[in-house]
């Protein structure tokens, strides 16, 4: 496993593990609904290099999270 920068390659799938999520998750009060984030959310954190995935293999990606510094 390997921690990275999240690339714009992985947009698509980032977007379908937030999508897939929110069905599983959606009654322990997580901030994440069906119109936030967005796909332009995730590509301004890509963008920015604020968000980081992390990878089992090169084609499979755990889980996206987003660091942010105050």
């Amino acid at each position: 496993m390997r921690l990275r920068i999240g690339e714009l390659k992985d947009l698509d799938l980032i977007y379908s593990i937030k999508c897939k999520a929110l069905k599983h998750y959606k009654d322990f009060g997580i901030s994440w609904n069906e119109n936030y984030p967005t796909r332009d959310t995730f590509k301004s954190d890509i963008d920015k290099r604020e968000l980081f995935v992390l990878e089992k293999n090169k084609n499979e990606i755990l889980v996206k999270f987003y660091f942010f510094h105050a």
